[in-house]
């Protein structure tokens, strides 16, 4: 008759204890790994950004890091040349004039109606 000690290994040496406890543990940390990585998003949403005149431009897209909110500028695209280039460069104008620390743009372009763009300063 084998007897088990507290050590889980009976008089006998047998060690079917351990080794069970060990395979649950290995099995549940594998579990747990695989559900951590099948979880993880592809990183499809993420882009880098130009810079325009020393300003970061988001246009259609917002920063993925920290930034404060400094303001926003409203442009009248009733200009003789509604460009996106032209208006752009309009709008970087007026946040440098407007909110000098800036450091980044978010951009809201509006077809046939008024623009408008927040400026931002971005967290390190």
């Amino acid at each position: 008759m084998n007897k088990i000690s507290r050590s889980g290994i009976s008089a006998t040496g047998d060690t079917s204890g351990s080794i069970r406890r060990f395979s649950v543990a290995t099995v549940t940390l594998l579990l747990l790994i695989g559900s951590l990585a099948w979880n993880k998003t592809p990183d499809i949403n993420k882009a880098e950004v130009n810079q325009v005149q020393g300003i970061f431009i988001f246009t259609d897209c917002k920063p993925l890091s920290s930034y404060t909110y400094l303001g926003t500028i409203n442009h009248n695209t009733s200009s003789w040349n509604p460009q996106y280039t032209n208006v752009r460069d309009k709008i970087i104008d007026k946040v440098r004039k407007q909110y000098p620390q800036a450091d980044g743009i978010i951009f809201y372009l509006n077809s046939g109606g008024a623009d408008k763009a927040d400026a931002i300063k971005m967290q390190p």
